[in-house]
């Protein structure tokens, strides 16, 4: 973690449009921030992560569309409070929640929707979502707790609390980000359908031109009709299909030895092999990456000698 002052109202604020993106043109997005809402103290990138699983949650529970509201909320516990929900601790909190207006949660599966593994043990509950356990992790070691609500006929509410800190003073008017546009082509290969859009979001809003590939024979493909025109690769390192993200660059390499890679992982790169940071035209991102990061990494290596 590398836990730093944070805004939940920024924060929701700043990945709206690219959580539209995600949830497609037939689930529209509402977005509802608490005014003067208390910071918190939190890793930027593994927030985002949270807030992104639950959107994503909430569009797999409305395959035949639906509306999500995102919020930003505040709660003072009190010892009446605690005793009800013991997860939570005196002080005062604030949280991002996701609703939808999809068809709920069986009563059965409510007390277990955090378990590891239990969309695959329940294939007919689709509102079990994604990365619903690595939700629960993330908020749980930022000393926080998640609360889940499924009313009848309501759809589904998960909140995720975080402990507030005390206010800081107003800070100074923020300068512009430095990050320069481009406009290159950029080969993207991810696997997850939730992160390419992101991906291609934070990436064409940046002035770039993405071609995505869900796999490394997809990126074969778009590689051999483009390759005049693509100025980097972006993969993930481990995916389906046969093809690593290491093959790839290595096949690529053999077309054009110069072409340049950036690497993501949710493994760090001691783990997928420290060799991958020592090649001149590497870069290394590890998974979950800030975007404001994603942007500067790729400006950096294509700007590079």
């Amino acid at each position: 973690m590398h836990p730093q002052r944070l805004s939940l109202n920024e924060l929701v604020t700043r990945l709206a449009r690219l959580f539209q993106r995600v949830l497609g043109d037939d689930i529209p997005l509402d977005v509802v921030t608490m005014a003067d809402l208390s910071a918190i103290e939190a890793d930027t990138g593994m927030v985002e992560q949270v807030v992104l699983n639950l959107v994503v949650n909430a569009r797999e529970a409305m395959p035949k569309g639906g509306r999500v509201t995102l919020l930003t909320l505040a709660l003072d516990v009190d010892e009446a409070y605690r005793k009800r929900v013991p997860q939570a601790r005196v002080g005062r909190w604030v949280g991002v929640q996701v609703r939808d207006t999809g068809e709920g949660i069986q009563p059965d599966v409510l007390p277990r929707i955090f378990e590891p593994f239990l969309n695959q043990a329940n294939e007919a509950n689709k509102s079990a979502g994604l990365g619903l356990a690595a939700v629960y992790s993330i908020v749980k070691q930022h000393q926080g707790w998640m609360q889940v609500e499924s009313p009848a006929g309501e759809g589904a509410r998960f909140t995720a609390w975080f402990p507030a800190i005390d206010p800081a003073p107003a800070p100074a008017p923020a300068a512009a980000s430095q990050t320069t546009k481009g406009h290159e082509t950029i080969l993207v290969v991810e696997d997850k359908e939730a992160v390419r859009a992101i991906l291609q979001a934070v990436l064409e809003r940046q002035g770039y031109r993405a071609l995505m590939a869900t796999n490394g024979e997809e990126a074969l493909a778009l590689w051999s009709q483009h390759k005049e025109a693509i100025g980097l690769l972006f993969t993930d390192v481990v995916m389906p299909g046969g093809v690593t993200g290491r093959d790839l660059a290595d096949r690529l390499r053999l077309e054009r030895p110069s072409l340049k890679v950036v690497f993501c992982s949710g493994y760090g790169a001691d783990i997928i092999g420290p060799e991958i940071m020592t090649v001149r035209n590497n870069r290394f991102l590890a998974k979950p990456f800030d975007i404001g990061r994603l942007a500067e990494v790729v400006r950096e290596l294509l700007d590079a000698s």
